[in-house]
């Protein structure tokens, strides 16, 4: 299920002698008496930009590539030759329907055979042919060259599709590329779809688009693999698989794909009833809920979804059907216009359910971004006792005791006087005591 997307044209600046429009000495890009060409990498003509607009649908991805092109030289006329691949990925995707606009005219498209050996150019992934446009710029001129052509779009047995570009063919331009932008736009594009991991992040999302853009060939990868999974074909294959040769599984899975929802919603009702418990009834009733989405029964579809959250269901593809309850859920909650706190807490606590899918984490992130964390839990406060009548006046009696004596003109701490007091009061007696000793012992003497 390849994709092989953008067969990203490679410049092929050839020189063509036989009129002499050209007196560059250069190798030549046709090969003399066939209809063939090869590679070359030296040229006065330059990629300024291109621009690359990627429309996938589920058969096929439109492609419109834009190419701003300027001749550097300043005196002599450039013939050069645009190619796009006509198949890619070792020869196993076509591309098709191959125009070009310059200057509001369409100009003739032709099929080359490619003479460059393997060995001879960098490009890993050579074609047998090319799509060949030929183009003549004036002195310093610039030219805007449109090219919009058709890829089939591969897809496994698992409900995956693939979409390879291959951006090394850019890199065969000689100097640098100014800008390079690559877009791409899918209707009803659900963000939890593109599973497994590209092997290129996008740096750019949008509702129904994600992208990447380089400011240098030097930044660009070799390719870029996308991969999107569709959630229908995936359940639906993944019943087939489980029960082959099932008669009721099959005609269940018919009625789906014929869109035939409210049959494919009695036959599940009507098999569960029959064979309560069985192996497969959460993954039935997946499905079903799916149909409910078909007949646009969202409350029934969601109630369907919340009960199969923290179920083991679709095996190792739990985690695609899990994102797909998640980003549904989301939305019902965000339609409902349920309160922002329970919008984050709903996507912050579901981010764990989520494995290899960094564009799908990626989006909640951003929405994250968005919302109003719920406000963080206040402290506990210390219960402190409020202190009695009695202790209060008790703390107003300490304060009002004398705690210094001015002496002097110096004050002296109460308890120093106090001490000195009951020394006096000891000391006095003692000393009046022994005089009275003392007259009594002369007077009998």
């Amino acid at each position: 299920m390849l994709k092989r997307g953008l067969g990203i044209l490679i410049l092929i600046l050839i020189m063509v002698l036989p009129t002499g429009v050209s007196a560059l000495t250069l190798p030549v890009s046709r090969v003399s008496g066939q209809n063939a060409v090869i590679l070359l990498d030296d040229t006065e003509a330059r990629l300024i930009s291109t621009e690359i607009d990627l429309f996938m649908e589920e058969d096929q991805t439109l492609v419109k590539q834009s190419l701003l092109l300027e001749n550097t030289n300043k005196e002599e006329e450039t013939r050069l030759l645009v190619a796009i691949p006509a198949k890619v990925d070792n020869n196993s995707i076509d591309i098709d329907q191959v125009t070009a606009l310059v200057e509001g005219k369409q100009e003739r498209i032709r099929n080359r055979r490619n003479n460059t050996k393997a060995e001879d150019s960098s490009i890993i992934d050579l074609p047998s042919n090319w799509h060949v446009l030929t183009l003549d710029l004036k002195p310093g001129q610039y030219k805007l060259v449109d090219f919009s052509y058709t890829i089939k779009n591969p897809m496994d047995q698992a409900g995956v599709q693939t979409l390879y570009l291959p951006l090394g063919y850019l890199k065969n331009w000689p100097g640098d590329i100014q800008l390079i932008k690559l877009n791409l736009y899918k209707p009803d594009m659900e963000p939890y779809g593109f599973e497994p991991n590209p092997n290129v992040t996008p740096s750019q999302y949008g509702t129904s688009s994600i992208g990447w853009t380089y400011n240098s060939k030097l930044e660009i990868p070799d390719y870029i693999r996308l991969y999107y999974r569709y959630i229908d074909r995936l359940a639906t294959d993944y019943l087939v698989s489980q029960a082959p040769g099932d008669k009721n599984i099959k005609a269940i899975v018919n009625a789906f794909e014929i869109k035939a929802y409210d049959q494919c919603i009695d036959l599940i009702d009507s098999l569960l009833e029959a064979q309560s418990g069985m192996s497969l009834e959460k993954d039935l009733l997946f499905l079903k809920a799916l149909a409910k989405q078909g007949l646009y029964q969202t409350e029934a579809a969601i109630d369907i979804f919340k009960s199969l959250e923290n179920e083991p269901i679709y095996g190792d593809l739990r985690s695609s059907i899990n994102s797909k309850m998640i980003y549904d859920n989301y939305l019902y909650l965000k339609a409902s216009n349920a309160p922002e706190a329970d919008l984050y807490n709903y996507l912050n606590g579901s981010k764990q359910a989520i494995v290899n899918n960094t564009i799908f984490t990626d989006w909640i992130e951003g929405e994250l971004s968005q919302l109003s964390p719920p406000p963080s839990p206040e402290p506990t406060p210390v219960e402190t006792s409020e202190p009695s009548d009695k202790d209060k006046d008790q703390k107003e009696d300490d304060q009002d005791l004398v705690k210094h004596i001015t002496l002097f003109g110096k004050q002296i701490p109460v308890e120093i006087l106090f001490i000195v007091g009951i020394g006096l009061l000891v000391l006095i007696p003692y000393l009046l005591g022994r005089r009275k000793r003392n007259k009594n012992k002369y007077l009998f003497r």
